[in-house]
């Protein structure tokens, strides 16, 4: 892939995040890549641990699903502004998932002395973003869960890279 391209938008989610407190339109629009959507793409038995160490978030996500199964008419259209951020949502909230993917492939599948300058980059900013959500109690609560059902530092400290640095 275009991992150079891949690194500015991971950037452009950095600089966005880190500008939260800039208005309500910014943090409207990112919530879908961090928000309780993330957790569509975690093994039910990873949401149900979470759930069973944290009721209160079981209540957040009882609450999505049924927003989501009543968000649109019968026609397929989105009934209401909230119902468009929804579905808006549900086309973002695999973003983070597959970010994750792709660093663990790339850490996975390459050789420390392969990488290029660009794929290096893109690890880097990738890290530097999953620093900024995990440090943000916001985006902790959903992100963490994504990356431990990922088996995320795992996975890391394991690849040829992750080796590398210890």
């Amino acid at each position: 892939g275009n991992w150079e391209l891949e690194a500015q938008r991971v950037l452009f989610l950095i600089n966005s995040f880190q500008s939260l407190d800039a208005g309500r339109a910014v943090s409207d629009c990112l919530i879908h890549l961090v928000g309780v959507q993330l957790w569509e793409n975690m093994s039910p038995r990873r949401r149900e641990l979470d759930f069973a160490l944290n009721p209160s978030l079981e209540k957040v996500w009882n609450r999505h699903r049924v927003e989501q199964s009543t968000s649109a008419s019968s026609d397929g259209q989105p009934k209401s502004k909230k119902a468009r951020l929804l579905q808006k949502g549900k086309q973002t909230s695999t973003y983070m998932a597959d970010l994750l993917n792709r660093f663990l492939d790339l850490v996975e599948a390459t050789e420390v002395d392969d990488y290029s300058p660009s794929q290096l980059h893109f690890l880097h900013r990738t890290l530097e973003l999953l620093i900024d959500l995990l440090s943000c109690l916001p985006t902790r609560r959903w992100i963490r869960g994504l990356c431990l059902d990922y088996s995320f530092t795992v996975k890391s400290r394991l690849s040829p890279l992750g080796k590398s640095m210890r």
